[in-house]
């Protein structure tokens, strides 16, 4: 599995550490702290992969790291499968925990106004007779008008063409 996490998957040591320490964390909690390889994978069924996934949702787990360790499961077990040494991946059914969805936080209209405002400000603090700040001032409040005003994101912005866009009717 190290070597399919190595050389098919191309994960980084990062990864690899936090896979095999869920999988350490998946046979202390079925088969006791003191279990011995080699690990009956074959046993480990449904009841099992939820067991694993429930404890760790009562010890305060967030989502996100539940849905890591699944991730990190289900990943094992499709190996294990692909290789024959278990018939059924007992994660693959699995729904992964919801993760909180929260609003993002928006600027105040103190802020936004700074927000606008700073290239001229910016502008303001270079040598007076300079057409690349003035182009550049001019070029940063265009753009924080327009991510403003429209919503975009920042890689839609970058990607616009004058093509795309109708000035005449705004």
């Amino acid at each position: 599995f190290l070597q399919h996490l190595r050389v098919e998957k191309d994960a980084s040591p990062h990864t690899i550490s936090n896979y095999l320490g869920d999988l350490w964390q998946f046979t202390a909690c079925i088969w006791g702290e003191g279990a011995q390889a080699p690990y009956p994978w074959a046993e480990a069924d449904r009841f099992a992969a939820r067991k694993f996934l429930v404890k760790f949702q009562q010890d305060g787990a967030k989502p996100a790291t539940t849905n890591r360790k699944l991730s990190s499961l289900r990943t094992f077990f499709k190996f294990l499968v692909r290789e024959n040494h278990v018939r059924l991946n007992p994660f693959a059914a699995l729904p992964a925990p919801r993760r909180d969805h929260r609003l993002p936080q928006v600027l105040t209209t103190a802020q936004v106004g700074e927000l606008l405002d700073a290239p001229a400000r910016w502008r303001a603090g270079e040598p007076a007779n300079d057409a690349y700040a003035d182009y550049a001032a001019a070029r940063d409040a265009a753009m924080l008008e327009v991510l403003y005003s429209t919503g975009m994101r920042l890689n839609e912005l970058t990607q616009l063409r004058e093509s795309q866009v109708d000035l005449l009717s705004g």
